[in-house]
């Protein structure tokens, strides 16, 4: 015999599983600094795709290679006071900070300004740049 469940509990139970499908845990400060410290982070970057290795040494610098173009940037790295990963490369006199959130599927999104920026699809001990 085939049950129908009534309206008001289908849409409370949708409703459930887009949350936690949707939702994503925003790390803090001391997260972002035990995940990032001595690593090197796969990337997506999500303006056109482009892949990239950044490696956070444990003493804040920072390198990332792009698979693309094959260039390497340098420069430092900390976690804010604002539960924020802070980028600022050589050559520029202002750090880019980034929310960082924890996806269900383990991945982690980079956010500024309300967008997603990049997105981490895995980390590895130390620097596996090959830079």
């Amino acid at each position: 015999m085939l049950k129908v469940f009534n309206m008001p509990f289908v849409l409370i139970l949708s409703a459930l599983l887009f949350t936690n499908i949707a939702c994503a845990e925003q790390l803090s400060s001391q997260e972002i600094t035990a995940l990032f410290s001595g690593r090197t982070a796969e990337c997506i970057k999500t303006k056109d795709n482009s892949t990239c290795d950044t490696f956070m040494s444990k003493q804040g610098d920072v390198k990332r290679h792009t698979h693309k173009d094959n260039k390497l940037r340098l420069g430092k790295w900390y976690a804010d006071d604002n539960n924020q990963l802070c980028i600022q490369w050589q050559g520029k006199t202002k750090a880019l900070c980034f929310t960082v959130s924890k996806n269900i599927d383990r991945t982690y999104n980079l956010d500024r300004k309300g967008k997603t920026k990049s997105t981490i699809t895995g980390l590895s001990a130390g620097d596996t740049t090959g830079r």
